[in-house]
């Protein structure tokens, strides 16, 4: 995704440019990411609104939905005082794979994640990072299953903006044996 700055000088360019001829504009962005709170709170959602405020008439920017509404990308699990983990199964098996997961607590509460790789056929754990805690701040870097699956933990504390917690997962793979062997969060 671009970053901040560059949005806001190519929508403040085509503002500018609508205003000098006398036309209302509309911007559409399919910025193509999937990270962040999605609760209105993100830099971009802020940036967003301070803009509409600042240019109430003639103006509109409109985010892309996307084009990805039949793939299962994002996750929401609601935890009970019994529930202790939520496993997420992710297939590593084509090859070298990178993926981000952005992890979201609730208002004003912490969480704990850790990286496993499983054997479904078994049931056995083959590697596991420790618990990485949502109100610590900090990157953590970790390997597990014979160092094939390489995890970046940024814990980035309470988002002051929604008082809620952030943990972003980056996993990074090399093939693994068998097509029975899982990544677990």
């Amino acid at each position: 995704m671009a970053s901040l700055p560059g949005i806001y000088d190519g929508i403040a360019y085509i503002r500018d440019y609508a205003a000098s001829v006398g036309k209302p504009c509309v911007i559409n962005m399919s910025l193509g990411t999937h990270e962040g709170p999605h609760d209105g709170t993100s830099s971009l959602d802020r940036m967003m609104d301070g803009l509409h405020a600042q240019y109430p008439e003639g103006f509109l920017v409109v985010g892309s939905a996307g084009n990805e509404g039949s793939n299962k990308l994002h996750l929401y699990k609601s935890f009970t005082a019994e529930d202790t983990t939520a496993c997420s199964f992710v297939n590593y098996n084509a090859g070298r794979v990178e993926a981000t997961i952005d992890l979201w607590s609730t208002v004003n509460s912490a969480f704990a994640v850790s990286v496993g790789v499983i054997d479904t056929a078994s049931g056995d754990t083959l590697g596991r990072t420790p618990w990485y805690n949502s109100s610590a701040t900090g990157v953590y870097d970790d390997s597990i299953y014979l160092d094939k699956i390489y995890c970046e933990f940024a814990c980035n504390g309470t988002n002051p903006f929604n008082t809620r917690q952030n943990i972003t997962l980056t996993l990074t793979n090399r093939p693994i044996a068998t097509d029975t062997y899982r990544v677990v969060l």
